[in-house]
C-alpha cells in the first residue's frame, strides 16, 4: 500500500507510480475481478488521505496566520502615546527689575529670575514643566486633601479629593489632610475691606520671601502690629525660614500662587485646573513651613478671570484684592539708592499709602520681594504711626489683630 508522509508541512501527494492503474475490461485475463476489487479498494484510501492531508495543511495555515495577526495587534496596542512637557513661563509686573532676589534657585532670583513685563514683582520665570500632566493638563487636579481642587502636577496616585477635576493628584498636599475644614466657605467674591469694627487697616505684602521680608518683619514685631503675607509658593520652598518666622510671630500667611505668572504668560491662560494647582502647591509649601494652610488667596496683578472665582471656591481660598495701592514696585529701582534716595522713595511710598485714611477699612498693598523694597522698610514705621494716631487698628485679613 502507498505510503504517505506524517508530517503536515509537506503535504505532498504520492506520486503516481506508487498507484497501481487498472487494466480495461476487455483486457483483463480471467480471475481478475479480485485484482480489480483490490486496486479499486487502494485507490480509495488513497483520495480520502490525499483529501484528509489537505484539510490538514490549510488548518495549519490558517492557525499559523491568526497567531500572526494576534502578535501583531498585540504589539500594536502596546505602543504608548508620548506626552509634551510644558514650557516654563515667565510674568511680573512692567517695570519690575526681579533680579538677584534668590540667588541659586533656578528661576527664582539670580540669572533664572526673568524681569517683570507690566508691574512691580518681576517674578516668574519658574514655572516647571510638567511631570505627568502640566498642569496645563486637566488631568491632574485631583488631590489628597478633602475638599482640594488638585494636587500637584504629575503624581500618578490618585488621591481622594472631592472637588478634583482630574484623576491623579500628588501627595506633596498630604501635610495639610484636614486643612479645608480649617477655612471658612468662599463664595469667590474678591475682599477688597478690612474686616472688623471700628476703623481697621489690614497690611498686606505682596511676592515674598526675599530679600526685605526680614526687616519688615523686624518693625512690625517692634510696634506689635501683625500683618497678612501674600506669599509665592516657589519662594516659600526654596527659603522658608522668613515664613516660619512671620507665622510664629503671629502674621497671617496668604497664597500668591506657586509662580506669579500672569494670565497671558500662561499657555492657555488661567484655567481653574491650572490655578488649583498653583494653589494647592503653594498650600503644601507653607504647610511644611508652618504647619498650617492658606485660607485667603491674592492673584497675581489683581487678574479676576471668572476662573479666580471657581478656584477660591472649590479650593475655600478668600480672594482679596486691595483699596489702596502706593505702587512701592514703581517708586524703587533695582537696587538700593543709598540713604538720601532711600529716604525721597519712602517719603514718596508714605504719601501715598496714608491715602487710605479716607476709609474706614482700608487694605494697604505693599511689598517686601520682587526687586529692591528697602524704601518700603523705610516708610513703614510712619505709615503705622499715621494709622494708629487717626484711630485705626491694624488687623490681619482674618479678623485677628
Amino acid at each position: 500500500m502507498a505510503t504517505f508522509s506524517s508530517t503536515p508541512t509537506s503535504c505532498r501527494q504520492e506520486d503516481a507510480r506508487d498507484v497501481a492503474t487498472p487494466q480495461r475490461r476487455n483486457d483483463r485475463p480471467a480471475g481478475s475481478g479480485d485484482v480489480m476489487t483490490r486496486q479499486a479498494r487502494k485507490l480509495l484510501a488513497v483520495a480520502v488521505a490525499v483529501m484528509a492531508l489537505s484539510l490538514a495543511c490549510t488548518s495549519l495555515r490558517a492557525s499559523s496566520a491568526e497567531r500572526a495577526g494576534g502578535a501583531g495587534v498585540a504589539r500594536s496596542t502596546t505602543t504608548r502615546p508620548t506626552h509634551p512637557a510644558s514650557s516654563a513661563t515667565t510674568g511680573g509686573r512692567s517695570g519690575g527689575t526681579g533680579a538677584g532676589q534668590l540667588p541659586g534657585v533656578a528661576g527664582i532670583g539670580g540669572p533664572g529670575w526673568t524681569p517683570g513685563e507690566d508691574g512691580p514683582s518681576g517674578l516668574g520665570g519658574v514655572r516647571p514643566g510638567a511631570g505627568g500632566s502640566p498642569t496645563g493638563s486637566p488631568g491632574t487636579s485631583s488631590g489628597t486633601t478633602p475638599g482640594r481642587a488638585s494636587g500637584t502636577t504629575g503624581s500618578t496616585t490618585a488621591g481622594p479629593g472631592s472637588a478634583g477635576s482630574g484623576a491623579a493628584g500628588s501627595g506633596a498636599d498630604a501635610g495639610r489632610a484636614g486643612s479645608a475644614s480649617g477655612c471658612p466657605a468662599s463664595t469667590g467674591t474678591p475682599l477688597h475691606t478690612a474686616p472688623g469694627a471700628g476703623r481697621t487697616i489690614a497690611l498686606t505684602f505682596d511676592d515674598g520671601p526675599g530679600p526685605t521680608t526680614g526687616a519688615v518683619l523686624d518693625v512690625l514685631a517692634a510696634r506689635h502690629v501683625h500683618a497678612t503675607f501674600f506669599v509665592v509658593g516657589a519662594a516659600v520652598a526654596a527659603d522658608p525660614g522668613d515664613v516660619r518666622r512671620a507665622a510664629a510671630e503671629g502674621n497671617l500667611i496668604g497664597n500668591h500662587t506657586w509662580d506669579h505668572a500672569y494670565p497671558r504668560s500662561v499657555r492657555h491662560g488661567w484655567t481653574v485646573p491650572y490655578l488649583a494647582d498653583q494653589v494647592n502647591r503653594t498650600d503644601a509649601a507653607v504647610v511644611a513651613a508652618t504647619g498650617r494652610p492658606t485660607c485667603f488667596f491674592r492673584p497675581p496683578g489683581g487678574f479676576m478671570p471668572a476662573s479666580v472665582g471657581v478656584t477660591g471656591r472649590q479650593s475655600r481660598q478668600q480672594v482679596v484684592l486691595w483699596s489702596v495701592d502706593p505702587r512701592d514696585w514703581a517708586v524703587q529701582g533695582a537696587h538700593d539708592p543709598g540713604p538720601a534716595g532711600r529716604a525721597r522713595e519712602a517719603d514718596r511710598i508714605y504719601q501715598a499709602a496714608i491715602a487710605g485714611a479716607s476709609q474706614p477699612h482700608p487694605i494697604l498693598l505693599l511689598h517686601d520681594s520682587g526687586g529692591y523694597r528697602g524704601a518700603t522698610a523705610a516708610a513703614l514705621p510712619r505709615i503705622i504711626a499715621f494709622y494708629q494716631a487717626h484711630g485705626y487698628r491694624f488687623v490681619r485679613l482674618d479678623g485677628r489683630s
